[in-house]
């Protein structure tokens, strides 16, 4: 991880409700153990598609996630969202520019997102104990 372009970009966005940001990440890691997918943002049981608000999603992508965490249909309009998706893009190596993108490579497996969280939970609650 590159810590300094994690820290510039935490100090930049962390002023939309960092302990909710936090607890949005920690969900999302939680929901990721149970069922992760590649190549959809939510799906069922039977690894069919599903709308990020269907009661039968359960396996998520990296940022399928936190949409379904924070409950929005439309999670590209919620502002919590997008400080989310950008701290896990900027946590990612830089070739791939987005966590979507980097979730959905053949060659990324379960372990290296659940790292990526990890990173990104770690900053942030550094970043919450420095100035909260």
């Amino acid at each position: 991880m590159n810590n300094k372009r994690i820290e510039e970009y935490i100090n930049h966005v962390l002023v939309w409700k960092p302990h909710y940001i936090l607890e949005v990440l920690r969900e999302s890691r939680r929901l990721l153990k149970v069922g992760w997918c590649q190549n959809l943002y939510a799906a069922n049981i039977n690894g069919d598609a599903v709308n990020i608000t269907n009661p039968t999603a359960c396996k998520f992508c990296a940022s399928g996630a936190p949409a379904y965490v924070i409950g929005d249909s439309r999670p590209l309009d919620n502002i919590h969202y997008n400080v989310i998706v950008g701290l896990l893009s900027h946590t990612i190596p830089k070739k791939y520019r987005y966590i979507q993108s980097w979730n959905d490579r053949a060659e990324t497996t379960l372990e290296d997102v659940i790292s990526i969280y990890d990173q990104v939970i770690e900053a942030v609650e550094s970043h919450i104990q420095e100035r909260y």
